[in-house]
């Protein structure tokens, strides 16, 4: 396991000396203010998703699939999946966060908080599993409805002590809560093949550029903070009314069934 800790060490720092140098050498995607703020966050968590990829291939072992870093046209934006498993029990749809301090959060809540340096520094976040919860939502769109889907949250570091929520594990964790959800075999080896065919093709129809993804999540987050835009499908928020409570939901109801108090 050292040796594979250090390799990727070694690989994240060759990462950072490539994009320093291609960054001074004037490429003007590199001057992009919004380039460097999303492979800044990218960079961080890279070494966490290597950590991930590590555990997720010996899971899998010799029939099991897995796509790292898949990124795909949804129902109306571009999405990015951080790992996506294929084995004979399912698909497993993960979100990893390389998050370091205390994190608190909920199921219920729209945002997770995380504090640093002893409670001095705290950061807000969106709750990791709303967002896998739109990443399954968009996935679903073009697999056979008879698969079963199952999403985690990682989180690398292990700090999962203060989260009140199911699926939601550290990296220690990981391998075990795969295990969980494995008990009745309903892929063959066949069936396996064909779903990772069909995510490469799709991948490799639509060719998203890291620029339009990140400029789609930009208009998605302001669209969520003015509560117009529903953060797991794309489509319109609306105002309703039940049993005395305000609220707003998709306009994509039943299919998609996103919720926020007012």
């Amino acid at each position: 396991m050292g040796w594979v800790i250090a390799a990727v060490i070694f690989f994240a720092v060759i990462l950072a000396i490539v994009l320093v140098a291609k960054s001074s050498s004037g490429g003007n995607k590199y001057k992009d203010k919004r380039y460097g703020r999303y492979y800044g966050k990218k960079f961080k968590g890279q070494l966490g998703e290597w950590k991930v990829e590590y555990v997720l291939n010996n899971a899998a072992g010799a029939k099991g699939k897995v796509l790292n870093n898949y990124m795909f046209m949804g129902e109306q934006r571009s999405v990015q999946v951080d790992h996506i498993l294929i084995n004979e029990y399912g698909i497993f749809v993960i979100e990893t966060k390389n998050y370091s301090g205390r994190i608190y959060g909920n199921g219920k809540q729209s945002e997770w908080t995380q504090v640093l340096a002893k409670g001095n520094v705290k950061e807000k976040f969106r709750n990791p599993l709303k967002q896998n919860a739109g990443h399954i939502y968009n996935l679903r769109r073009f697999l056979d409805k008879d698969i079963p889907v199952f999403g985690i949250v990682v989180f690398v570091q292990n700090n999962t002590q203060y989260i009140e929520a199911e699926n939601v594990v550290g990296l220690q964790e990981l391998e075990t809560e795969i295990a969980r959800h494995c008990l009745t075999e309903v892929l063959p080896d066949e069936r396996i093949e064909e779903i990772y065919q069909t995510l490469i093709e799709k991948r490799k129809n639509e060719e998203i550029s890291d620029l339009q993804h990140i400029d789609e999540i930009n208009i998605m987050l302001q669209g969520v903070n003015t509560n117009t835009v529903c953060p797991r499908c794309g489509g319109k928020l609306k105002e309703r009314t039940k049993n005395n409570r305000k609220f707003i939901g998709c306009s994509n109801f039943p299919r998609c069934r996103f919720t926020k108090s007012l």
